[in-house]
């Protein structure tokens, strides 16, 4: 799966060989404070932004994932970091691998782009979103509240 997601993301950066391509991995369930080694994986990460032409432009996502997707812990806190990581770094291309709950989150952002001033410039910057495995919408409950 590593070489694939790596392959995919190369090809896809030979397309858009003027823009600054990033990838952001979106962990899925939970309140992670860790997701780079406890959700992901550096290996993971490491193979799939070997397939950037800057490896320094990506980002590993913490946020609380156990609340509803419109809360400020959640959708919130993703858009936080995700608008924090394109303007910071120039971000014209944006690349998205969710995992779980956290590709309902960021279907929460794309389809309600009125609801917080971050969203327009996402979804604007965002190329496509790779949710792997995200329960229904109507599944997901938060664990807390």
């Amino acid at each position: 799966m590593f070489r694939l997601l790596a392959g995919i993301l190369l090809a896809a950066c030979a397309v858009t060989a003027q823009a600054n391509t990033g990838v952001a991995f979106v962990h899925g369930t939970s309140n992670q404070t860790n997701a780079l080694d406890d959700y992901w994986t550096r290996g993971f990460v490491n193979s799939v932004r070997q397939g950037l032409p800057n490896q320094n432009n990506y980002v590993v996502v913490n946020c609380a994932f156990d609340q509803y997707m419109w809360d400020p812990n959640a959708a919130g806190c993703l858009s936080g970091v995700l608008h924090n990581f394109i303007t910071t770094r120039g971000i014209t291309d944006l690349v998205v691998i969710t995992h779980s709950n956290g590709g309902n989150v960021m279907r929460w952002i794309m389809s309600n782009p009125t609801w917080d001033s971050r969203y327009p410039l996402i979804i604007q910057r965002t190329r496509w979103v790779n949710a792997l495995r995200p329960p229904p919408a109507a599944r997901r409950w938060p664990t807390r509240s």
